[in-house]
């Protein structure tokens, strides 16, 4: 049975790409009292806005953040990216642990090295090695299309080597794709996948690294092992909710992933800093989806212990 992605209602010309309320609403431009403020933080638990008054609720329904006395999706996402770190997790159910390392100019790598002492095999990369495991899947299909659209190898691989977003500029002549590429992923076999991240690999230009990314610990063997552990299954399903809205879904995952035996886990790192809106969108969505073990690790430096 052919694999439908469901959802892909809104274009826009620009992007090419179907997108919903999570890439079109504004949110680094909301503006709030903190009367608006007070009233999301009550709201966020319940979704109801009870104690709000009709000024207040009148101004949170012209920001698009309620409807009838109950926030929208929109407004949920808000009202908890007012909180901080701890009760952020604890609205959304996320593991929240403090973990006390030696003081370190990028506390990411800090967490990656203790989980790699663990046995698991481990990778900052903001999501990139599964939204990376994704393409391969599905890369057979869009190289070959590639080389057509762009005319030549060399022209292809320019657009082609960075992320699965390079089907965007395919939708005009193959509206299909999306479909198509979910059809790859669901049915795509190891042998595959490890011979179109070589040949990603080899477009980098960097035996070590990858060009504009900032990953560290994303190789062969990472994405042979993380699709072991997910399977056709899980990583179509993770490609049919990317591909309903795939600009907002290429960010906000955590910083590390990683993967032990058939299970596979998120941990965002934070020091002061809380969950953006992205965070709290991509975070909760995809670890519902596929049941991804996620959680937050706060670093505190041991000197401050």
């Amino acid at each position: 049975m052919k694999t439908q992605v469901s959802n892909l209602h809104h274009y826009n010309p620009l992007w090419r790409v179907p997108v919903t309320w999570r890439t079109t609403y504004s949110w680094d431009r909301v503006k709030l009292t903190p009367v608006m403020q007070r009233s999301l933080r009550r709201a966020a638990l319940t979704g109801i806005l009870s104690e709000a008054s009709r000024t207040t609720m009148r101004a949170l329904e012209a920001r698009g953040l309620c409807n009838e006395g109950r926030l929208t999706q929109e407004g949920k996402v808000v009202a908890i990216s007012l909180f901080d770190l701890r009760k952020q997790c604890n609205l959304l159910a996320l593991p929240h642990k403090i973990w006390h390392l030696p003081k370190a100019q990028r506390p990411e790598l800090a967490v990656m090295a203790a989980i790699s002492q663990t046995g698991c095999k481990v990778a900052y990369c903001e999501g990139g090695a599964i939204t990376l495991l994704v393409y391969c899947l599905c890369f057979e299909r869009l190289c070959r299309l590639g080389m057509k659209h762009w005319g030549n190898a060399r022209t292809a691989q320019s657009f082609m080597y960075t992320s699965i977003m390079c089907y965007a500029d395919l939708l005009g002549e193959h509206p299909d794709l999306p479909e198509q590429m979910l059809d790859d992923i669901a049915n795509t076999g190891e042998p595959e996948v490890i011979c179109a991240f070589d040949t990603l690999k080899s477009w980098q230009g960097s035996r070590e690294g990858w060009a504009f990314r900032d990953w560290v610990g994303v190789d062969r063997e990472l994405i042979q092992v993380l699709f072991r552990a997910l399977g056709n299954a899980r990583c179509a399903a993770i490609a049919r909710c990317f591909l309903e809205d795939p600009y907002a879904y290429s960010k906000g995952w955590p910083d590390l992933v990683w993967v032990d035996d058939s299970r596979v886990g998120l941990i965002e790192v934070k020091t002061t800093d809380r969950l953006h809106p992205s965070q709290i969108i991509t975070i909760c969505e995809m670890r519902d989806l596929v049941d991804l073990q996620v959680e937050v690790a706060q670093v505190r430096s041991q000197q401050a212990a």
